[in-house]
């Protein structure tokens, strides 16, 4: 005969643990339109934040801007933080544009990408892959005459 584990049922089919924290009112509210179930508004927050499965962490991706414009953008990635005159504009969770600085060129940003290449290995796990698609993606739409430059506003910080 099997006896009934006694008990609150388990609310997850991988380990957990109770955590004690803090959170804004605001926030509370904001997780409650995602669930009404606390645990699982923040499981589902940070996997849509941060997904751990390969095939849901997209790499670089084309986002529509306009009907007939996309722009690239990518997961945080430090070796691209690396890339002189390139800079990281952060949109969603784990989702970046490129912004190339002042008098960073196309070009430039092409032979430090491939430099940082150099550098890493396919052992860099979660870097190379995101390097080496954004290097390809760069290449692909250059030969293709399909990239063009945009503006956007950029405003001084104050100190």
């Amino acid at each position: 005969m099997n006896a009934k584990p006694s008990g609150r049922p388990r609310k997850f089919s991988t380990p957990s643990r109770v955590v004690t924290l803090t959170l804004p009112e605001a926030t509370l509210e904001k997780l409650t339109t995602i669930n009404a179930d606390r645990a699982r508004a923040i499981v589902e927050a940070a996997e849509f934040a941060v997904p751990t499965g390969e095939a849901d962490r997209a790499r670089v991706e084309v986002v529509a801007v306009g009907a007939a414009m996309g722009m690239l953008t990518v997961p945080y990635s430090a070796r691209l933080q690396e890339v002189p005159g390139l800079s990281l504009a952060q949109i969603l969770p784990n989702r970046y544009i490129i912004v190339l600085n002042e008098g960073t060129s196309f070009a430039d940003v092409e032979v430090a990408l491939m430099d940082q290449l150099d550098r890493l290995g396919p052992s860099d796990g979660y870097e190379y892959p995101i390097v080496t698609e954004l290097l390809q993606h760069l290449r692909s739409l250059r030969r293709s005459e399909r990239i063009n430059m945009a503006e956007v506003i950029l405003v001084a910080m104050a100190s």
